[in-house]
């Protein structure tokens, strides 16, 4: 019996003839063989579904299906999902097996692949089947916020967003969209639980810049102040990246960008013996200046304290090459061990070529490393140079523009 269509026609054959001890033979190999339900589950769904209704017609479907779901594991999640889908007698069948039920909750059949949430589940949900998933303890099948929404919209499905643990499965950040927590408007406590779960504060934000963006125009979003703490831990990257994207027009969108550019201003002056880059990624963008000048979201003065705070430390760059050469000479100095000093003390009082050679290729070595610290040094202020220029640059475009549109018109030469 090497063939599932074999197996199924002599099943048919012997019941017809009443060859009652041959027919128990053949179910019995049918149960046990799990290598026929994979060649059944690998069927087309034109040939599944004819295999599975003659052993229906034949009775012998219930008898089947129990020691299927019990043993078959993921093979059988193809054709208990088409039975599902197909209703009737294949669907009845489901429905009345325990087996079954219980298999529709495992990982087996809902992690398949199959569209299990608008197909079989839908089904087993208008059978009126649906509590089999009450005790499921694996979620993951569910993809994303668009399997939540239809859940939502579908009464037959509703049901099951009522669960803890579906509610718990939420939380996950594959689930954090904007679309969602508009379809969650009617349960504002689920909807609360969901953002705080969403936006978690932490050392950075949990959302990337455009998707923030999408964010700060939901209005509970806004009211919970999760914007502000978003915004809190984020850098100077991301907060331009924010604004290029966020409705600034909102006052309460413009206030969380102005509160974040002062603080990251506040911190570009506590640093400014050192280059930086907590304020100039947004200096050098001119189109972003613009910008957030003209939605009054930073002010003309406002601008120039910040331009101030990333030229500033290009002053003092001496104080910070006196600082690098005297850092490198201690490194180097605290480098040599007191041992080997001790010893080549010894050997060139021995040996006082040799002990000098050493004491050479030594020295070298310590210039060697002082010299590449300098450089190093040395590439971070021309970095540094080069970012404030162009700070300068972008700046200044953005003032000239802005007080050539705040100067008022002259008249005309015939009114003078």
């Amino acid at each position: 019996m090497e063939d599932i269509h074999r197996a199924v026609n002599l099943l048919s054959f012997v019941r017809q003839y009443l060859f009652d001890d041959l027919e128990g033979d053949v179910l019995r190999r049918l149960q046990s063989d799990l290598r026929l339900v994979e060649q059944l589950a690998s069927l087309c769904e034109g040939e599944l579904l004819d295999l599975l209704s003659e052993l229906a017609l034949q009775e012998v479907l219930p008898a089947l299906l129990g020691p299927w779901c019990e043993a078959g594991g993921r093979a059988v999640a193809r054709p208990v999902a088409a039975m599902l889908r197909t209703g009737g007698r294949l669907s009845r069948a489901v429905c009345s097996c325990k087996e079954a039920l219980a298999f529709v909750s495992t990982p087996h059949f809902l992690d398949a692949g199959e569209e299990v949430l608008g197909g079989a589940l839908a089904s087993l949900a208008d059978a009126g089947h649906l509590d089999a998933l009450a005790g499921c303890k694996h979620w993951g099948w569910l993809r994303g916020p668009a399997d939540v929404m239809r859940m939502l919209d579908d009464e037959a499905l509703f049901p099951l967003t009522q669960l803890k643990a579906v509610r718990a499965e939420l939380q996950h950040a594959r689930f954090r969209d904007w679309r969602l927590a508009g379809a969650l408007e009617p349960f504002p406590q689920l909807l609360d639980h969901l953002l705080g779960a969403w936006f978690p504060p932490g050392r950075s934000p949990a959302a990337p810049p455009a998707e923030l963006a999408a964010w700060a125009a939901h209005p509970r979003f806004l009211r919970r102040g999760l914007l502000h703490t978003q915004l809190a831990v984020a850098s100077a990257r991301h907060v331009g990246a924010f604004a290029r994207a966020a409705p600034l027009g909102d006052p309460a969108v413009a206030g969380a960008v102005r509160a974040r550019l002062a603080e990251l201003v506040e911190g570009a002056w506590r640093e400014r013996r050192q280059w930086s880059e907590a304020i100039s990624p947004l200096l050098v963008d001119a189109r972003l200046l613009r910008r957030l000048v003209s939605a009054e979201v930073l002010s003309l003065r406002a601008l120039l304290r910040a331009l101030a705070a990333a030229v500033v430390p290009g002053a003092l760059w001496p104080l910070r090459a006196c600082e690098s050469v005297w850092g490198a000479l201690v490194a180097a100095w605290r480098g040599a061990k007191a041992e080997a000093v001790a010893r080549l003390a010894v050997r060139l009082w021995r040996r006082p070529r040799k002990s000098a050679r050493r004491l050479l290729a030594s020295a070298v070595f310590g210039a060697r490393s002082a010299g590449a610290s300098t450089a190093r040094a040395l590439a971070v202020e021309a970095r540094g140079m080069w970012t404030a220029m162009l700070c300068v640059r972008a700046t200044l475009v953005v003032c000239l523009s802005a007080c050539r549109h705040q100067a008022p018109a002259r008249p005309p030469l015939e009114n003078r």
